[in-house]
Order: structure tokens, then C-alpha cells, then sequence
């Protein structure tokens, strides 16, 4: 177990870190489970084996207690199971399942009503263990989709403008040869008629 927190102890300052704490409830761990649920801040998630919308949860229940697993903040996240909830030491009156519960010290604040998509759901597990805390969540994939899309885009459009640069100046060049070769042409030319006209006048005098 970790916490955050900052002990001075003669003069010298103790660093020592909370994790969160993730249980999944039976009969071995249920005192511990009670110990924390009276501490700390918890979502506990209350399924029965015979509810089908419990078993479509329960790969997202896995899926974040593995995200939030190493998460840096004092709080817990449970999953109980119907047989085990008379065991549980807080506000655990359930009227359906899958029941999200979010607790304080053992009482009820709210259960959960929002999307029951992993993201969803990881979104408002930060928000209430920390603000400040942050999860890569959908909006965020979405976010660097986006901002990758437009750095592609750019530079795209940069190779492009670079590209249309380079052929723009291979044309000019050939430009300035032709006309170069050109008016060597065109003063060879010139040389010749006058070389030429220079023997037909001698022609003439003789």
C-alpha cells in the first residue's frame, strides 16, 4: 500500500505514496474491503452471476481496475457480488444490477445513471477521485487523432509546395539553357551570314 503524502521528521522530509486500492470481494478479503470502504472514497460495483447487463459490464470492470490499478490517488474500487453484499459494511441497499455506487466513508452520495462504456465511466472515476488527475480517454484519443491528422496534413501540403518548388525551378533552369543555347544559336548564325557576306563582297571586287 502507497500514500501521497509528506512526512517532516527531524528535519528531514518523507516521501510516502497511497495507490489505489482495487478488490474484488470474498470471503478473505471482506474485512479489508470494510476497513477501506469506512477511509476512503470508493465505486463499488454491485453485479449478480444471473443479470445478463452484469455480464456485459463485467469485461469494462476488468478492463479499468486495470487501468486504475497503479492510479495515484487514495481511493478504492470494488466489485461485489450479490451473495457477498450483506458482508459489505456501507450503504448497500440495491434495488437492480448492475449497480455503480459511488461512496464516501462508507455512505451512498449517488449510484451511477450516466453511459456505461468504459471511457464513460473511467471519465467519472477521475473526476471524483482527482480533478487533476488524467486518463487517456476517448476524447483525448480523439484529440491526438485529430492533431496527428492536421501535422500529417501539413506536411502533406509542405512536401507538396517543395515539390511543385523543385519542378518550378528544374523548369526555369531548362528555360535559361534553352534560351541560352538559343542565342549561342542565333549569334553562330550571325558570325556565319557575316563570314559569308565577307567572301561574296571579295568575290565582287575581283
Amino acid at each position: 500500500m502507497k500514500i501521497i503524502a509528506k512526512i517532516l521528521t527531524d528535519n528531514i522530509f518523507i516521501y510516502i505514496y497511497i495507490d489505489m486500492e482495487i478488490i474484488n470481494a470474498n470471503g478473505r478479503n471482506m474485512n479489508m474491503l470494510n476497513k477501506l470502504l469506512g477511509e476512503r472514497k470508493a465505486i463499488v460495483f454491485f453485479v449478480a452471476p444471473w443479470c445478463g447487463h452484469c455480464k456485459q459490464l463485467e469485461p469494462t470492470i476488468d478492463s479499468l481496475m486495470g487501468r486504475f490499478k497503479n492510479y495515484k490517488s487514495p481511493g478504492l474500487i470494488a466489485r461485489v457480488e450479490e451473495k457477498e453484499i450483506p458482508k459489505v459494511s456501507c450503504d448497500n441497499e440495491i434495488r437492480g444490477y448492475p449497480t455503480i455506487r459511488v461512496l464516501s466513508h462508507g455512505k451512498k452520495l449517488k449510484d451511477y445513471e450516466g453511459p456505461r462504456d468504459e471511457n464513460s465511466i473511467a471519465n467519472m472515476l477521475v473526476k471524483f477521485f482527482n480533478e487533476k488527475a488524467t486518463l487517456k480517454t476517448q476524447v483525448d484519443k480523439e484529440k491526438e487523432k485529430k492533431v496527428k491528422k492536421k501535422a500529417k496534413k501539413k506536411t502533406k501540403k509542405k512536401r507538396k509546395k517543395k515539390r511543385i518548388e523543385t519542378k518550378r525551378k528544374k523548369k526555369r533552369k531548362q528555360q535559361k539553357k534553352k534560351r541560352k543555347q538559343q542565342k549561342k544559336n542565333k549569334t553562330k548564325t550571325k558570325l556565319s551570314k557575316q563570314k559569308g557576306g565577307g567572301k561574296k563582297y571579295k568575290k565582287c571586287l575581283k
